[in-house]
């Protein structure tokens, strides 16, 4: 089945996506800022504000729809849509990971959003009532156009069946390895793993000093490549004109959880916490933080050490 391109709302309004869209609602041009406001629950994606383009182009095929880049809009929409070329990526995480050529020498990455936490072993992959690949498509080119290093986006999919939404995004991949891989890899080598660490917090810093929350910020999702240091997944992720310290201590002491739980030294979180520079942990969320990651480990089993 060839998909088709439709009109940049012809399948995004909240109804779902196979709906039939009323008569007052006119086709749109892509390329002025601020086309997808009116996409599938407008309230929620008015973060897409920040440097929406015309470079997408809106496909449907069936009741699913896809969003993909207009240059190799057909190889990203054929493996958006039916997998074409795809086959599997070595690497950990709750989304299901594939890549594909894109026929001029680079490679997409394709991540089939799922769930984390305690509700993936009861629904693994939908999403009540809540579009989240096209929010994180959404959230994620605003990041990029705030200046926050993250993977070229290819597209996205999406799919309404009944209460739940479900979907996929494509990246660009790069070249390397997460943070974890990396400092495993590198754990003989303190000078430049030292200088790895330095880069990544004054990336955390940049990404919190543009106003971008991110809601799983954790070694896997710092991407060490060979032109820089990237962040990945923005799922549930935030913006914001400007971040509160409260804000910033999450995200870093969840950050610190990972270090403690993948069983890296406490130089390593502290040499990236020197470079992110002046934080204050709340006495309050830093204890509250602690006791969490202590049932955790006592539930799991774990023994950590804690940085």
């Amino acid at each position: 089945m060839v998909p088709r391109r439709t009109g940049l709302f012809a399948c995004c309004r909240s109804g779902g996506a196979g709906d039939a869209l009323p008569a007052a609602v006119r086709r749109v041009i892509p390329g002025k800022r601020g086309d997808y406001m009116r996409c599938d629950n407008a309230a929620g994606h008015a973060r897409a504000r920040d440097g929406m383009s015309g470079d997408f182009i809106e496909i449907k095929q069936g009741n699913a729809c896809a969003l993909v880049l207009r240059k190799q809009a057909d190889i990203i929409s054929s493996a958006l849509f039916d997998g074409a070329g795809c086959r599997p990526l070595d690497a950990a995480g709750r989304g299901a990971m594939t890549q594909f050529p894109l026929g001029d020498g680079r490679t997409g990455i394709l991540r089939v959003c799922r769930r984390g936490g305690l509700l993936r072993r009861l629904v693994k992959e939908g999403f009540l009532l809540r579009n989240r690949p096209l929010e994180e498509f959404h959230v994620h080119q605003a990041a990029r156009a705030r200046g926050i290093p993250a993977p070229a986006l290819l597209g996205v999919r999406w799919e309404r069946r009944g209460t739940f939404y479900y979907g996929a995004l494509a990246t660009e991949l790069l070249p390397g390895c997460d943070l974890d891989a990396w400092l495993r890899a590198n754990a003989e080598n303190p000078e430049s793993t030292a200088v790895t660490l330095q880069r990544c917090g004054a990336t955390i810093r940049h990404m919190h000093d543009n106003g971008v929350y991110h809601a799983d910020l954790q070694l896997k999702n710092i991407f060490v490549a060979d032109n820089g240091i990237f962040l990945l997944d923005f799922d549930r992720a935030r913006l914001h004109d400007a971040l509160s310290t409260t804000q910033r201590a999450r995200n870093l002491l969840r950050l610190r959880r990972s270090f403690e739980k993948r069983g890296h030294p406490v130089e390593n979180w502290r040499a990236l916490l020197d470079r992110y520079g002046d934080i204050t942990f709340p006495f309050y969320l830093d204890a509250a933080y602690r006791v969490k990651a202590w049932f955790s480990d006592m539930i799991q089993g774990r023994r950590t050490m804690q940085v």
